[in-house]
């Protein structure tokens, strides 16, 4: 079983001082030997009514010297290892018993260690299956996060080999900063999967004291049951036994738990410890150049169909893509991006007339199929027109090519529009800027959350757009 760390650690896969499945199934292990040991007193000391002397050899034998497991329990004197010592002393002094004191023990001590042995095992068989549980969901977590974070690293790697020029991706998905994005979602996870994982182990160690009380007091009354069918015989054997009870009783029911906090306080959990929180985990590669946008926000893009306009947030990374994505939420799913345009691969038009902050952007969606996709034509809206500027010019710095079209009323292009992005045609007075009445701004629908432009002046732009046909906020004359 994976271990839990007990303290609160910062890195993504942390570092473990050791395994509390394993500490706490050894401490059950080694107290089901101990009532084992237990048992195996009473059921020789029936076996001495009948033999007498030389049976009692035989129990000295079963009282181990060292206990098994004898570094789960304090040496120290007045914990179970005193009580064994007390034992196997007076065992060894013990010469006579009767015949119904073996019947007397066999009937009543017996049953009740029997079944004391029993628990043990069944919180043991609990313990196990809980623990291997929540250990495989931790593993699987930790093990999706790394490799994400190491994928991360080689993209990353390659960007900075190229000298922060990005080539076109084989697959969108492979941009740093969508993978960036995948290691936090999954991060976020795994830290769900360990720090549930924690609190299921943090209740049963906290829940083995009770136990252990549970434990001893079930020994201290079998004890006691054995004293009594003892305490008939001869006054030797009644001050041997009760020198054994004695010892029994004197048994703190904490001293051994508290002896063994002490000993494994390095593996055990340390309940007054916070529980992690993936905010505060840094990774490799978390702050690279190539997973900082270059200018990210909240954009209305038209619809082919009804022309309307939805609002999404859209990011513009080095690697020279246009992500867009429902939101900017990184937690509640995976950040798949809806649509990726190759700005490279892409044509941008000019930046219609204040107030509007239109513009258009030709290119194929990188998701797709490029041999089965078609090249389409997407209109976008700013929510003002400085914010319009912003976006235009970074945009038109990684589009292949710019043309004078101004985002007409309808999203397709004008016969005479593209003669004169070819160059074929001079423009017209009538016909250089497509017009457009002046539409009210189109707000964002109630249950969306207008993201805040963000621009990262420290980003590598890569500047290798094509030949600019007209000024990106005039109309041309």
């Amino acid at each position: 079983m994976a271990a839990s760390p007990t303290t609160a650690s910062k890195d993504v896969v942390p570092l473990e001082s050791g395994d509390v499945g394993v500490t706490l199934e050894e401490r059950l292990r080694a107290w089901k030997h101990l009532v084992g040991n237990i048992e195996s007193f009473v059921e020789h000391h029936e076996s001495l009514h009948k033999t007498l002397a030389k049976e009692f050899e035989k129990i000295g034998k079963t009282i181990e010297q060292p206990l098994k497991q004898a570094e789960m329990f304090t040496q120290e004197t007045g914990g179970v290892q005193s009580l064994f010592d007390n034992l196997r002393i007076n065992t060894q002094a013990l010469t006579h018993l009767h015949h119904e004191t073996g019947k007397t023990l066999k009937s009543g001590v017996g049953p009740q260690l029997e079944r004391l042995h029993s628990e043990i095992k069944a919180k043991a068989k609990e313990l196990s299956s809980g623990a291997t549980k929540g250990t495989k969901a931790v593993a699987k977590s930790r093990e999706l996060t790394k490799k994400h974070v190491d994928q991360l690293a080689v993209l990353a790697g390659q960007f900075e080999s190229a000298g922060g020029k990005a080539s076109k991706l084989h697959d969108p998905a492979d941009d740093p900063y969508i993978l960036k994005k995948g290691v936090l979602h999954r991060l976020h996870k795994q830290v769900l999967d360990e720090n549930t994982h924690r609190q299921d182990l943090l209740a049963v160690q906290s829940g083995f004291q009770s136990f252990e009380t549970h434990i001893i007091q079930t020994i201290q009354y079998c004890m006691n049951e054995f004293y009594q069918a003892e305490a008939a015989q001869a006054d030797k054997t009644k001050a041997l036994y009760g020198d054994m009870i004695g010892a029994s009783n004197k048994l703190p029911v904490d001293f051994e738990w508290n002896g063994f906090l002490t000993r494994y306080a390095h593996v055990l959990i340390d309940p007054s410890k916070s529980a992690r929180e993936a905010n505060q985990i840094a990774f490799p590669n978390q702050d690279h150049p190539s997973t900082k946008a270059l200018v990210e926000g909240t954009l209305q893009r038209k619809g082919k169909i009804l022309g309307r306009y939805s609002t999404a947030y859209y990011v513009v990374t080095p690697s020279r893509y246009l992500h867009e994505f429902a939101n900017n939420d990184n937690i509640a799913k995976d950040p798949d991006p809806e649509l990726s345009l190759f700005l490279p691969d892409c044509k941008i038009g000019a930046l219609s007339a204040a107030p509007d902050a239109k513009f258009t952007l030709s290119g194929k969606d990188a998701n797709k199929n490029q041999k089965l996709t078609r090249e389409h034509e997407f209109v976008f809206k700013a929510a003002s027109y400085e914010e319009g500027q912003t976006w235009w010019k970074i945009l038109a710095e990684q589009c292949g090519v710019r043309t004078a079209e101004v985002a007409p009323a309808s999203a397709l292009p004008t016969r005479e529009n593209t003669l004169q992005s070819a160059g074929t045609i001079p423009p017209s007075p009538t016909t250089a800027v497509a017009t457009e009445k002046t539409a009210a701004p189109v707000l964002a629908a109630p249950n969306e959350k207008a993201e805040k432009l963000t621009v990262n002046t420290d980003a590598p732009t890569n500047v290798t757009g094509g030949p600019t046909v007209a000024s990106p906020t005039g109309t041309p004359k």
